[in-house]
């Protein structure tokens, strides 16, 4: 994969032994993901210089993740340990880390996440389902990945532009703005900027 496609950050994950960590390292891994927080992995990681984002759901993984000095875990299962309003719940007495879910994800809830401050990202298999690779239908795993970074530009746009006084703004990045408020899918952040313009003739500036 990372041969193939040299300009995409590729890792492992579903890692449960150090002979895992050394095999993705091998084979041009960037970074690696476990299921759970498991000391010697962790460990093992860090002595790699290979980044590493543990599952954790509870304080006590937390906890043993701040011993470790990590910033993002992973929060998994997410929609089954209780999703986002547990991961807002733990953010409280943890405020230091960013959480990346996986397990239950999908398009339907995938805009409640990427709007939470707390979230670095999502994780999720719907758009390349056994089914859809089995049957090579890569035109709609194309679209539904395309859908689903079309949310997340969507998103964090709104994030960014939602307290700018439409005054401030050109008027295609007004319009723009307002369209996005109600609908998450309407058009890519790349389109955004192209429309709004940033230099400095009033349109979005980064």
């Amino acid at each position: 994969m990372k041969e193939a496609c040299p300009e995409m950050m590729v890792g492992a994950g579903t890692v449960t032994e150090t002979a895992q960590i050394d095999a993705a390292i091998a084979a041009g891994g960037q970074f690696i993901v476990t299921p759970g927080f498991d000391v010697e992995l962790v460990a093992y990681a860090q002595e790699k210089n290979i980044p590493i984002y543990p599952g954790c759901t509870t304080p006590s993984d937390y906890h043993a993740a701040l011993k470790f000095g990590l910033e993002v875990l992973k929060f998994f299962p997410a929609e089954q340990s209780g999703g986002l309003a547990k991961i807002k719940a733990m953010s409280a007495p943890f405020p230091q880390f960013k959480v990346m879910p996986t397990g239950g994800i999908s398009l339907k809830n995938l805009a409640d996440y990427i709007a939470s401050p707390v979230i670095a990202a999502c994780g999720g298999s719907y758009m390349v389902t056994a089914e859809l690779i089995d049957s090579q239908n890569w035109k709609e795993i194309s679209r539904l990945c395309q859908k689903s970074r079309n949310i997340v530009d969507a998103v964090r746009l709104g994030a960014a532009v939602k307290d700018i006084p439409d005054t401030a703004l050109s008027s295609e990045a007004s319009a723009l703005k307002h369209s996005v408020e109600d609908d998450y899918n309407m058009v890519t952040l790349p389109e955004v900027e192209k429309l709004a313009g940033g230099d400095g003739s009033g349109g979005i500036q980064r």
